[in-house]
Order: structure tokens, then sequence, then C-alpha cells
């Protein structure tokens, strides 16, 4: 159902609190543009979208300054994990990237055993005290939805699939967007061939090559190209 802009000031708020803001008192600034945005509200220096639909935080920003940095990428990982786990998040990291004064975050649901990489979470984590300064809950409330997930073809046959030469280090299921809103459910493997690694899917259902993707190591973290 939709809500009005009272419910959304409480929902604003609760958010707020959760990643540490005890007195928060966020005040609507007018109706948000974006598909899924119903109000804009501020705090400070922070600034929320929730929708008017399902009346949810589908986008937050925070431009307070950053202190001089104190947590490394697992304080800061564990601390970002806890705080979604009071919104009642429970999610997969699926890449990191460190940015020095906060660390990038992409996270996915995963259902019945299945990564839902369409379904994404983006979080921007200070490494000053671990709070969320940035939370992009868009695609998530854009693209999830009930998903037929029983693969036609059994683990072993989408590994006959790979070449001779692919050392897989990892495998799972998975869904996978395409062009637009299409995806695809596969099996995913993360291996090495050549010295290089890649991930590679094979679709679940009729056995075909999706995609491949190459990791790159960078300074600030893995590089999916």
């Amino acid at each position: 159902g939709e809500i009005n802009e009272n419910k959304a000031v409480a929902v604003a708020k609760e958010f707020l609190q959760n990643i540490g803001y005890k007195e928060a008192t966020p005040q609507v600034t007018g109706l948000s543009q974006e598909p899924l945005g119903g109000f804009d509200l501020t705090y400070k220096e922070a600034y929320l979208e929730v929708s008017k639909k399902g009346g949810v935080v589908t986008y937050f920003r925070d431009q307070r300054e950053i202190s001089d940095r104190k947590l490394d990428l697992d304080e800061v990982l564990k601390k970002a994990t806890q705080t979604l786990a009071k919104m009642g998040w429970k999610l997969d990291v699926t890449s990191t990237q460190d940015l020095g004064s906060y660390i990038q975050i992409e996270m996915v649901p995963t259902e019945q055993n299945v990564r839902l990489y369409p379904d994404k979470i983006r979080l921007n984590v200070a490494t000053d005290n671990g709070q969320i300064i940035g939370y992009d809950a868009n695609p998530y409330y854009a693209y999830h939805h009930k998903r037929n997930l029983q693969p036609a073809l059994t683990m072993e046959q989408a590994k006959a699939k790979l070449k001779e030469d692919f050392k897989i280090l990892e495998s799972r299921l998975a869904v996978i967007s395409k062009i637009g809103t299409e995806e695809a459910f596969c099996y995913e493997f993360r291996g090495t061939a050549f010295g290089e690694e890649y991930l590679v899917y094979i679709n679940a259902i009729d056995g075909s090559e999706e995609k491949i993707s190459r990791v790159i190591n960078t300074p600030t973290g893995k590089l999916i190209q």
C-alpha cells in the first residue's frame, strides 16, 4: 500500500536510528523523481528517499565529514553486516572496493542457495567508525520477484561444459542480469586459466555459456571485467 508523509518520516527516522543517529529528526523536503521514490527527506548532512509504495528507504547518502581511518576491511564488513541485520537484511558480500575514507560494498540476497545478483544493494561504509554513509537499494526493489530456481542440469553436467584447462576454485547457482530486464539462471564457476582468474556462467536450464568475466586484482579490490 501507499504511505503518507508522516509514515515516510517514521521510516526515515527508524533507518537513521539503525545506522547510529539515535535522536534523528528527518524532514520531508519534496517528492522524489526517481522511479521508486516517493518522498525526499534530509537530516543534517544526510539525504534519504522513501518509496511511496511500500514505504521503504531506497536511497541514502550522508555527506558528513569523515575522520581519520580507524578500521580495516574486516572490521568495516562486520559493522556493516551488524547494522543491516538490525534492518532485517541477510546478504552475501560479492565485492568490495577500498577507497580510503570509505569502503564500497556490493551485497546480494541468497534464496534456495541461489545468489540473486540483479537484486543487489550497494553500501558505502566509513572507515572512521563503520557507519553506513551510502545505501542504494533501488536494484533490489526494482528487480526482486518470485523466480523458478529449479535447475534442469546438475552441477556435474554444468562442469562438463567448461574447458579442460579451467581450474575451478568456487561454484554455486546464481541469477545474473542480461540486457535490459532479462535474466539468466546459471551455474557460476570462479576459477583460473592461463594465469588469469575468471567467472564463467553456464545456463542451468539449457547448458549454454551465458557469460565469461575476467577478475582483475587492483589496489582497491577485485574488479570484474
